[in-house]
Order: C-alpha cells, then sequence, then structure tokens
C-alpha cells in the first residue's frame, strides 16, 4: 500500500469517526430538546402546573356527592341572582335573574365533572355555563384568562367556567364553590353557595 493509499485510508476512518460523533451530538441535543419540554409545557399549563394551595381545605369527610343541591351566588348583595342546580348524575343547570330589570336566564341540563389538581386542590368544571354576573344578559365567557387565588396562576378558561371547591366552616357541608377574577378586575369576590339540599 503506498502512501496516497494509507492518506485515504486514514481520511476515510476520520471521517467515519467525525459522522459518529455527530450522530452522537444530534442525539444528545434531540434527548435534551425533549426533556425541555415538558418543563415548558408545565410552565405555560395553567391547570397541570405543580403549586401550592392557598385556600382552605375541604373537610376530609368531603365526598362527591356533596355537592349535589342547589348553590347561589349574591355578589355584593346585589339584586341579582345567579343559581347552580346540580344533579348526582353530573348533569346542572343554571338559573339567573336580575331583580332590578326583570331578566332572567334558564339553560338546558349540562355537564359537571370534578378535576384534582396536584396541588391537592379540586375544581369543578361547569361545562356551557354563562356569564351573567355584572352583566346585562348572560353570555358564554367573552373573557379566557382567569386568576386563580388558590393557586395563584392564571388560569385559561372556555366555553365553560371552572370554579374552586374551597373549605369554609361557616358554609352549609363545609365548603363553597369560588368563582375565578376576570382578567383586568382588581376585586373580583364571587362564590356560589350552597342553599338547598337535594331529598
Amino acid at each position: 500500500m503506498d502512501n496516497t493509499e494509507v492518506r485515504y485510508f486514514s481520511f476515510m476512518k476520520k471521517t467515519e469517526v467525525l459522522n459518529m460523533y455527530q450522530k452522537y451530538l444530534l442525539i444528545l441535543l434531540v434527548l435534551l430538546l425533549c426533556s425541555c419540554l415538558p418543563m415548558e409545557k408545565l410552565q405555560n399549563d395553567g391547570y397541570h402546573t405543580q403549586k401550592e394551595w392557598r385556600c382552605d381545605p375541604l373537610p376530609n369527610a368531603f365526598e362527591e356527592t356533596d355537592l349535589v343541591g342547589t348553590w347561589q351566588a349574591n355578589p355584593n348583595g346585589s339584586a341579582s341572582i345567579d343559581k347552580l342546580v346540580v344533579r348526582e348524575d353530573h348533569k346542572y343547570k343554571q338559573e339567573f335573574i336580575n331583580n332590578n330589570t326583570g331578566y332572567k336566564f334558564e339553560s338546558g341540563w349540562n355537564e359537571w365533572w370534578i378535576e384534582e389538581k396536584i396541588s391537592g386542590g379540586k375544581y369543578i368544571h361547569f361545562e356551557g355555563m354563562q356569564n351573567c354576573i355584572f352583566k346585562e344578559t348572560c353570555s358564554l365567557p367573552q373573557e379566557k384568562d382567569f386568576f386563580d387565588y388558590c393557586e395563584n396562576s392564571w388560569v385559561t378558561m372556555e366555553k365553560e367556567f371552572v370554579l374552586a371547591i374551597v373549605g369554609d366552616s361557616q358554609a352549609l357541608r363545609g365548603f363553597r364553590l369560588r368563582h375565578m377574577r376576570p382578567v383586568g378586575w382588581e376585586s373580583f369576590f364571587v362564590n356560589y353557595y350552597l342553599v338547598e339540599v337535594e331529598s
């Protein structure tokens, strides 16, 4: 084998080694990117980010059936009354009345379901729930970003409302349903209290 052949094979060997290192670097880069994606998702996901629960805990004896009954919000003592009639079969309907204007709204039966967060907090999803509070008429939520005090985070909602189930020793059954604050509101204290138990 002459010097030219030696140099050729030496060059090919170096090329193979270089290609091998490039493949390893590419695999390593892909693995690093994949490991970062879940963290980015967690940082941007208002529901599944691991956070601390800041609201009062629920009673130890809490069960899903404790949600069955009629829940009522009367924000800031206003003339408006918003009711949620919750059934055990995971159906609910919304009833709203503005005693000043006489405006009334009643929905059909929609779905509700419970979500439990990593923080230990529980939330109830009311699919199709209308935004009637501080509005002339009821409508699906126009705002999409809501501040959740219980987990100190912003949550995106669409075509539903999600209420935090928080402990309250003064409330019937020891808990209430806390509404989240819409973007642009400095203060928004709306809670639903159980006023009628299904017999």
